[in-house]
């Protein structure tokens, strides 16, 4: 588990011990998909000059994580930053 994946864990697990998440969700499966989601982001910034496409495919993703800021001892994780 990567460095990332430990810190998003740990919100996750925080998160589930405040009740602000639901204790069932996986917190070390969820930490992979968002490593592995923002990995990709970064990866594509890093491969195209098109930054609508770019934006685009951040605005996607954001509205699909849109659920996955997590409010945690009244401090925001904010982990995309649109370009």
């Amino acid at each position: 588990m990567t460095g990332f994946e430990q810190l998003i864990r740990g919100v996750i697990e925080a998160g589930q011990q405040s009740g602000e998440l639901d204790k069932m969700l996986n917190a070390e499966w969820l930490s992979y998909y968002f490593n592995n989601a923002f990995t990709g982001l970064r990866v594509l910034a890093k491969t195209t000059d098109e930054t609508e496409k770019l934006n685009q495919i951040i605005e996607t993703k954001l509205s699909i994580l849109s659920k996955a800021i997590f409010f945690v001892n009244s401090r925001t994780i904010v982990l995309v930053k649109k370009f």
